[in-house]
């Protein structure tokens, strides 16, 4: 029997699931929060180091001079509701969201300018699954505004 000579091995963890929940559990509680975004209908409060590292919006966003709506105190939100903004947040925190057809068309806009392409999937993935004739007009022409190809062909 040949001598095992193992100078290494690595070991995996499945500590990320119980670490999401606590820097969720952080960030509800309002600890060690960095930024405050201020929307219309009121405030989301998150971590700078989260957000960056699971979206390039933020991540330019925080890593240059944020010029757009920031200031000493946080960042103006514009374009997108304190609701939204809160169910996206707690997306990124959790990797669950509940879409429903009041939210689905706000979630994806925002979805598309904070570039968080996993939600815009589920957003076209939700708007297909409920796809009926009382809504497949309204479904068709925001395929077309936001150039969701897969979408419209669902529609026709």
């Amino acid at each position: 029997m040949a001598a095992n000579n193992v100078n290494e091995k690595e070991y995996r963890s499945d500590h990320e699931v119980g670490l999401l929940d606590n820097v969720n559990s952080l960030r509800e509680e309002r600890i060690l929060c960095d930024v405050t975004f201020s929307a219309e209908g009121g405030e989301v409060s998150a971590h700078r180091s989260i957000l960056a590292a699971f979206s390039e919006y933020y991540r330019a966003m925080f890593t240059s001079k944020c010029k757009e709506g920031c200031t000493d105190d946080g960042v103006k939100v514009v374009g997108i509701t304190a609701l939204i903004l809160n169910l996206i947040i707690s997306f990124i925190y959790t990797a669950k969201i509940t879409i429903n057809s009041e939210t689905v068309y706000q979630l994806y806009e925002a979805a598309d300018m904070l570039q968080i392409i996993y939600l815009k999937d589920y957003c076209v993935g939700f708007l297909k699954d409920t796809l009926a004739v009382g809504n497949c007009l309204i479904v068709r022409a925001f395929a077309q505004m936001y150039n969701i190809p897969e979408l419209v062909t669902h529609c026709n």
